[in-house]
């Protein structure tokens, strides 16, 4: 489970630190598509982010926080 956890973490980094910090439970709009946040990564690594659930392709200057 933690080298899944791991493996997620690095794969969306970059969109990690594009985001603000969020509470759980809020969404994050991207390609019209809604992407919930799953759980908070400041423990593994990654400050100020946390981990969402993403389809590849989707570029950062696409998201709008909501």
């Amino acid at each position: 489970m933690l080298e899944k956890k791991t493996k997620e973490v690095r794969e969306a980094r970059s969109v990690f630190m594009y985001l603000a910090v969020k509470k759980l439970g809020m969404s994050v709009k991207g390609s019209g598509r809604i992407l919930k946040i799953k759980e908070s990564a400041a423990s593994s690594g990654v400050s100020r982010g946390m981990i969402i659930e993403k389809e590849k392709g989707i570029l950062k200057k696409s998201l709008n926080i909501n």
